[in-house]
């Protein structure tokens, strides 16, 4: 039990320093350098300016790991508090069982129709991904007012393609942007004029991804499970599907999160590793910024860069066990 001279004591003294208290000092400064000026602060970041630090002052990593539980403790040790927006929660449907079974009984007859290879049996689904994507949480505690400084493009927003197998293999994603035209090379880029999946960019994707899968080109019978989207479910992309010797297994309406692989397990980590791309860029002293001293917008090729990264980044191993 703390006596209340122990309790004072510690409110004047400041928080308790760790191992290395350098480094504690320097990513205090980090943090209100950044609050000062409006911008945000995350466990990631203040894991990157420790890692930074020790190797400024040659002190090796297996004396300094600069874990998330690391970042936690000193983050509790300097006052702050994680701040979250909350979400309502997709409900389940009220006959969420019958159509479960009978989801699981039409999959399961479909497999003793023919023999699907686990490469062969892929899930796909598109994702909107912003521009900015700061976290939901950083300050003081006691604080009325949490800023942000970004790059003021929160609502601009691109679809991507995301398509795995279920031996954990990743296809190539496919990026959608909100322009009529695109120059954009070395990735798979299209664009739409409200950035949206539309039937034939769907009907292009089959043509120029999942046409060049391993083993497409062996015709062996496979299986693609697609949501309820109105685009998936045409008569134009059943008829593709079907000349392609791909069986089309679309998910009940108001299921997705509990039936489609990349909602329970992949698209959660993806967005983590993309918002680590996006927190490298925008701490980047590089980085340019406008006349006015604002951060700049992120070019397109930028993005293109952290989707193909965090894509690269999902371990194999979490795509075969969400399936």
């Amino acid at each position: 039990m703390i006596s209340r001279c122990e309790a004072s004591r510690r409110k004047i003294t400041g928080p308790k320093k760790g191992r290395f208290p350098e480094i504690d000092d320097a990513v205090f400064m980090f943090f209100e350098e950044r609050r000062r000026t409006g911008l945000f602060v995350s466990y990631d970041l203040l894991r990157e300016e420790a890692i930074k630090k020790a190797t400024s002052l040659n002190i090796p990593r297996s004396h300094l790991k600069a874990s998330k539980g690391w970042a936690i403790r000193f983050m509790r040790q300097i006052g702050l508090a994680l701040r979250c927006r909350t979400t309502i929660c997709q409900k389940l449907l009220k006959d969420f069982e019958q159509n479960l079974l009978n989801y699981q009984r039409y999959i399961t007859n479909l497999r003793k129709t023919g023999y699907f290879l686990m490469g062969q049996i892929a899930n796909a689904d598109e994702r909107s991904i912003y521009l900015d994507m700061p976290p939901n949480y950083t300050e003081k505690k006691g604080v009325k007012e949490v800023l942000f400084k970004t790059a003021d493009c929160e609502k601009l927003c691109l679809t991507v393609m995301l398509a795995a197998t279920a031996d954990g293999r990743k296809l190539p994603p496919l990026l959608i942007l909100k322009r009529k035209t695109t120059q954009i090379r070395g990735v798979i880029v299209r664009a739409q004029e409200k950035g949206w999946m539309t039937e034939e960019l769907l009907l292009e994707w089959l043509k120029i991804v999942w046409s060049h899968r391993p083993g497409a080109f062996l015709n062996q019978l496979s299986m693609l499970v697609l949501d309820a989207f109105k685009g998936h479910v045409t008569d134009s992309v059943k008829d593709q599907l079907r000349k392609m010797e791909t069986e089309l297994v679309v998910i009940p309406g108001g299921m997705t999160s509990v039936l489609q692989p990349m909602d329970v397990s992949i698209n959660k980590p993806f967005k983590d590793r993309l918002r680590q791309q996006y927190l490298i860029w925008i701490v980047d002293p590089a980085r340019e910024l406008t006349e006015t001293g604002k951060i700049k917008q992120a070019a397109l090729s930028d993005v293109v860069r952290w989707v193909s990264a965090a894509w690269k980044a999902i371990p194999e191993s979490i795509i075969a066990r969400s399936f």
